[in-house]
């Protein structure tokens, strides 16, 4: 049985008709175009993928199996290298990298 309960929703997220327009917000905050990013609630990657030609490196964090899937098969056909962007399961609440980010965007519905 699976724990991931936004795997059912995961689908149909990128459907919501009340999406937010709020990327050029955090397009805005962007401190340069070489900007390591860290995206925690990163889903199914409307943040995430939208930046990743914005910044030098984006990581996105999400508790979501179904949710990181979809933002892995969005980037993977983008053609976005591992260099430029990652996706991985993790608790937003409870984490280590070992790396520093110049932004930390939690976006939307997250917190």
């Amino acid at each position: 049985m699976s724990t991931d309960t936004r795997a059912q929703a995961a689908q149909y997220y990128d459907l919501s008709p009340d999406r937010p327009a709020d990327v050029p917000f955090y397009r805005g905050l962007l401190p340069s175009p070489t900007a390591r990013v860290l995206e925690l609630g990163c889903g199914t990657g409307r943040v995430l993928v939208s930046l990743v030609g914005e910044c030098g490196y984006i990581q996105g964090l999400d508790l979501s199996e179904a949710m990181v899937a979809i933002c892995h098969r969005k980037l993977e056909a983008a053609g976005i290298a591992t260099t430029k962007a990652q996706v991985e399961v993790q608790d937003i609440t409870n984490f280590a990298l070992d790396q520093t980010f110049d932004l930390i965007l939690a976006p939307y519905r997250v917190l």
